[in-house]
């Protein structure tokens, strides 16, 4: 199994506040899915088994072990206080919320096989063989969704009006804003086999829909949207500005070294994550597919490895302690918000180490804040680096470079989905785990 790496924890180290620092005690719990029927009175106990079960299978932990020892070997703590953040905050409008109902509206929409011709928001399936001039011919089945422009608005174009069965050849220049790398500033020749057009047919948004959804009227239901979005927008917000001051931090401290068995898991951990997405396990399949060189990499791993050590080094000398039980809090949390059955199996995914450095740089962070500058700053659109992106709630990288790696390895992800109701879940998932562009 390929498994995720801490970068995809430091969304959720600020989300997820071991000690609750800058977070709201009481978030409103939103339902995009209809309520269970089962009556409290008639649940069945052996959920209740089952969770004590899954808590028993973890096997003990001692946190502490999995921080750098002897830090003042290779670190020397600055002087944190003070360090100035500028915080967003993002305001919740009506058309935001009617915009999120309708998305869930079509995550609620079934897809029925159509004869006319396609048209904007029609979802095409379809295998196409493209080649380039430096390139073979290369077959895939897929599909899209006119009006997204997944493959760029001339790709859409010419996919506008076909029905099942048709076939068609054509040739587009791409620029280097596309997304898949082979197709940069190329000529790229395509074959399209048309295998189905399908409608979405979305539920009428009345107060049977919301009862459905278990409220008692659309201004109810509409009411806990906007919580929703409230509370994910807040988490945004917090989330960033710990993101700035944990950076700001490792700034402000001098490094000499580190230890080699640390330089080792940070590289693991960061190829691991390249490797996610790609086919092969070669180290020269990140450099081909993301366009980074051996020095790019190295640059990501010493930051992880600086980070860690400087994590290290400040619980070392503010007292700073994550227990068995705080650290199973944590990941039963993770587990949670991000729909895992169990926690063995959050873990299983993240690993162990992973889970553990989080937990710490939630702790850390919270410390940071009590004494940092903290500037609010009304967002925009227009605003550089704090883009809310759906799929990267929990997937926030280091620097801009890697987070643009990600989001080109997700496009490549949602474009070879093999179903429509998981590219409306990829692109309209609920408030309660990720956000939308505002």
């Amino acid at each position: 199994m390929k498994r995720k790496m801490i970068y995809l924890l430091l969304g959720f180290v600020a989300a997820v506040s071991i000690s609750g620092c800058g977070q709201n005690e009481e978030e409103t719990e939103f339902s995009t899915s209809a309520p269970e029927e089962t009556a409290e009175e008639d649940m069945d106990l052996s959920a209740l088994d089952e969770e004590t079960e899954e808590e028993a299978s973890l096997e003990p932990i001692t946190p502490s072990d999995y921080l750098v020892q002897d830090t003042a070997d290779y670190v020397v703590l600055g002087d944190y206080e003070g360090i100035a953040v500028e915080q967003y905050t993002y305001e919740v409008t009506d058309e935001m919320v009617q915009d999120e109902i309708q998305q869930y509206l079509e995550m609620s929409g079934e897809e029925v096989e159509t004869d006319s011709p396609s048209e904007s928001g029609n979802i095409v399936y379809f295998t196409m063989t493209y080649s380039t001039p430096d390139s073979d011919p290369y077959e895939e089945s897929t599909y899209i969704t006119l009006g997204l422009e997944e493959y760029g608005s001339e790709f859409d174009e010419n996919l506008t009006g076909v029905s099942a069965g048709d076939t068609l050849e054509f040739s587009i220049s791409f620029d280097d804003s596309i997304w898949i790398e082979e197709w940069m500033d190329q000529t790229v020749d395509f074959e399209v086999s048309v295998e189905s057009v399908c409608t979405l047919d979305v539920p009428e948004y009345d107060d049977t829909y919301a009862e459905s959804m278990g409220y008692t009227s659309t201004e109810e239901y509409e009411s806990a949207v906007r919580e929703s979005l409230i509370a994910s927008y807040e988490d945004l917000s917090y989330s960033d500005a710990a993101e700035s001051l944990i950076l700001a931090a490792v700034d402000r401290t001098e490094f000499s070294g580190y230890p080699e068995d640390l330089y080792e898991a940070c590289k693991e951990e960061t190829e691991s994550y390249y490797l996610m997405f790609t086919d092969g396990d070669s180290i020269e399949d990140i450099y081909d597919i993301f366009g980074i060189t051996e020095e790019d990499l190295e640059s990501e791993i010493l930051s992880t490895v600086n980070r860690r050590l400087f994590i290290s080094a400040y619980c070392a000398e503010n007292d700073i302690t994550v227990t068995e039980d705080e650290y199973v809090e944590y990941l039963n949390a993770l587990a949670d918000s991000y729909g895992y059955e169990s926690a063995v199996a959050a873990e299983e995914d993240y690993t162990r180490e992973a889970v553990v450095w989080a937990a710490y740089e939630s702790k850390v962070t919270d410390l940071l804040f009590e004494s940092a500058e903290i500037t609010e700053v009304p967002y925009s659109e227009d605003e550089e680096g704090v883009v809310i992106e759906e799929e990267d709630l929990g997937e926030e990288i280091v620097d801009e470079t890697e987070t643009d790696l990600s989001e080109t390895a997700e496009a490549a992800s949602e474009s070879t989905s093999e179903s429509t109701a998981e590219t409306a879940a990829e692109e309209t998932s609920p408030v309660t785990e990720e956000t939308a562009e505002p």
